[in-house]
């Protein structure tokens, strides 16, 4: 009998039992660019969007749910002021997003609210 913290999961498998799935895209690449990564550590889609919580950049990329991807624009940089990071280094980061265009990124002791409605083109 399952319990509240039990899941089942179901993976198709091939005849030599290997998983079978199809990578569609990659986004991005190591780096410090538009584009790129330094350990991004959170993604939340959202109405056709893709946001990347971009760890040791200090930074929340944004690419189209498309395939491939496109790079939309980033935001964020390190600092104390509104629309910075500062805590992403050594505490519990995340990201979400509500039905208001609100995305909430958790940066170490605070919560940052940024309106996403800008994104839309």
């Amino acid at each position: 009998m399952l319990n509240e913290f039990d899941a089942v999961i179901a993976v198709p498998r091939q005849s030599d039992g290997s998983p079978v799935y199809t990578q569609t895209a990659v986004i991005g690449e190591s780096g410090s660019s538009y584009g790129q990564f330094n350990n991004p550590t959170a993604v939340k889609t959202f109405n056709g969007y893709i946001f990347v919580l971009d760890k040791y950049n200090y930074r929340v990329q944004v690419f189209t749910d498309t395939c491939p991807p496109v790079f939309c624009g980033s935001f964020g940089s390190f600092g104390d002021s509104p629309g910075t990071f500062n805590n992403m280094l050594d505490m519990e980061i995340g990201i979400d997003v509500n039905n208001d265009e609100m995305l909430f990124v958790a940066d170490g002791a605070q919560v940052k609210n940024i309106s996403i409605k800008h994104f839309y083109y």
